[in-house]
């Protein structure tokens, strides 16, 4: 009986987007892109605890994740070209080709936004807590005008 498939993530992880692609890999040679052999549904998600991966599910064979990447707070994802994206791995460069331009787009707007959408998710329908506001900054108030009574 085949495993449960990596495409029902379990309810403690948001799918933020999916669409087809191809890996590539700048490895063995760092100026040369390779096909890495793995294409399927690369998925971009958050987790419970607010981290986010990108995960490429084989949809042919085993419908299970054969690739997985963790966005960490520096991550730098860059749109070479209208169907290719790229970053840097763990241990090479690491490309994406995509099957669809526009579901690449909204790809590497979700990717390159992921911050901004997690600090709205976190003020939906909450409250405003001190830790929240900054301090104030010398100099940096100015009366732009006054209103009397």
């Amino acid at each position: 009986m085949p495993s449960q498939s990596a495409l029902s993530v379990d309810e403690k992880s948001k799918i933020l987007t999916a669409t087809a692609a191809r890996i590539y890999f700048a490895h063995p040679r760092p100026n040369k892109w390779s096909y890495g052999g793995l294409q399927g549904a690369l998925i971009f998600l958050r987790d419970n605890s607010k981290d986010a991966f990108m995960r490429l599910v084989d949809l042919m064979e085993t419908r299970s994740v054969i690739w997985e990447h963790e966005l960490c707070e520096a991550f730098e994802y860059h749109q070479d070209r209208a169907f290719f994206h790229s970053f840097a791995g763990d241990k090479c460069m690491v490309g994406f080709v995509f099957a669809d331009e526009k579901d690449a787009k909204t790809f590497y707007k979700k990717v390159t936004n992921r911050k901004a959408d997690n600090e709205k998710e976190s003020f939906k329908g909450g409250r405003i807590n001190k830790s929240m506001i900054s301090g104030p900054i010398a100099g940096s108030f100015c009366a732009c005008c006054t209103h009397g009574l």
